[in-house]
């Protein structure tokens, strides 16, 4: 497939480029967890499928730009974590999506 066959969309989201990975950290498991630059897009979509529950945007954002060990997790795969990992969790995205780690608005 030529460069030009390549749907940018795509080959944009599953840019590792894009991974930050100053933004890594582990789960009580050993899991590492990585975020990707998140976008606009990310929360529309995530927004979308949460409906009327807007406290759950921030978990499928999370499902959306978060690899666990080099793979993802579904937000359903999320809602079985341990509390203490789902809490972490929450807790690295909103620094992440506040700006609060500067290494995000560097990439």
């Amino acid at each position: 497939m030529s460069k030009k066959d390549v749907n940018p969309e795509i080959t944009k989201e599953n840019d590792e480029s894009s991974v930050n990975t100053a933004d890594e950290f582990c789960l009580s498991n050993g899991t590492i967890v990585k975020f990707r630059k998140s976008t606009g897009r990310d929360v529309i979509n995530a927004r979308q499928r949460a409906g009327s529950k807007s406290s759950l945007v921030g978990a499928h954002v999370i499902a959306e730009i978060a690899s666990f060990d080099g793979d993802k997790l579904t937000y359903s795969d999320l809602l079985d974590l341990d509390v203490a990992d789902y809490l972490l969790l929450e807790e690295k995205w909103n620094e992440f999506a506040s700006g609060k780690n500067s290494q995000q608005q560097e990439t």
